[in-house]
């Protein structure tokens, strides 16, 4: 939803492009609970601290570096549109690199929420 609402924000008139926005602000926003689920079932201790700290710091970059991106391809070319589009292209990137990542069984050592005991009387 977040690639088709940038693009769409790319091609579309001011009016429709806003609510284009809206539409990969919702795909965006949508996925991150998913996203910050991923990095508990694959690593534990140390290193999850270490890969929380990486997506963060990567996170960070991607603050300076998107506005940065835009403001440039609106410089040079007079319009937001190629600007939008890069940003898709980053974003289908990453959803694709997502989906590389090989899940196995939930770790009991990440478990958030202690399992019920069952107790007998």
């Amino acid at each position: 939803m977040g690639v088709v609402g940038l693009v769409g924000a790319a091609a579309l008139p001011p009016t429709a492009g806003l609510a284009a926005l809206t539409v990969a602000s919702f795909g965006v926003m949508g996925m991150l609970p998913v996203f910050w689920l991923l990095l508990p079932r694959l690593l534990t201790g140390r290193a999850a601290a270490g890969g929380f700290a990486l997506i963060n710091s990567i996170g960070a970059l991607g603050g300076v570096v998107g506005p940065t991106l835009v403001g440039a391809a609106k410089d040079s070319t007079g319009s937001l549109a190629p600007g939008m589009l890069a940003l898709a292209g980053v974003l289908l990137i990453a959803a694709l690199l997502t989906l590389t990542v090989r899940m196995g069984a939930p770790s009991t050592r990440t478990r958030l929420v202690p399992r019920a005991e069952s107790q007998s009387s």
